[in-house]
């Protein structure tokens, strides 16, 4: 195997660091991720466990951010022809990290694309705003506000960014 050597602090540690990302730096950052998701997908790979800790930002050689997508340890690749008819009814599983799983992921329904989509946008959340969108007193409580709750509005968050 063989991999690009990283050298830098994932996302999670920016945001720990700098509280939120103002919303020009974190469109660059969204946009690479994104465009990364899309070439994923398109190769029938849903990673599973997408947080900021598996993005990893980097600058471009014009001074841009870029961001790069690690850990694909629980990555799934969907079947494809007579193997998908045949795997509609597994579920059960259930892996990733509560913060930013699907409803789907936190009941271990079949998961799609779309997992990876929502976990994208609890991450795009945190990002702008310092904090995950549901967070619970314990693991158990966070997925079911994923399950229950209706996700927080982001607006009054970019607001108080471009104001500040």
């Amino acid at each position: 195997m063989v991999m690009d050597y990283l050298d830098g602090e994932c996302l999670a540690q920016v945001i720990s660091r700098e509280g939120f990302l103002d919303v020009e730096r974190s469109l660059e950052i969204f946009l690479s991720v994104a465009e990364a998701l899309e070439h994923a997908h398109w190769k029938g790979v849903i990673h599973r466990d997408l947080k900021p800790s598996n993005f990893i930002p980097t600058k471009t050689e014009n001074g841009s951010d870029f961001a790069k997508i690690v850990d694909f340890g629980i990555a799934k690749i969907l079947p494809t022809g007579d193997q998908l008819t045949q795997q509609l009814t597994q579920t059960g599983e259930t892996f990733g990290s509560p913060f930013y799983m699907s409803p789907e992921q936190c009941k271990g329904d079949q998961l799609d694309f779309r997992s990876d989509i929502y976990s994208f946008g609890c991450v795009m959340f945190e990002t702008l705003t310092g904090k995950p969108p549901f967070s619970g007193q314990n693991p158990v409580k966070t997925i079911l506000k994923h399950l229950t709750k209706t996700p927080p509005e982001l607006t009054n968050f970019v607001l108080r960014c471009i104001e500040s």
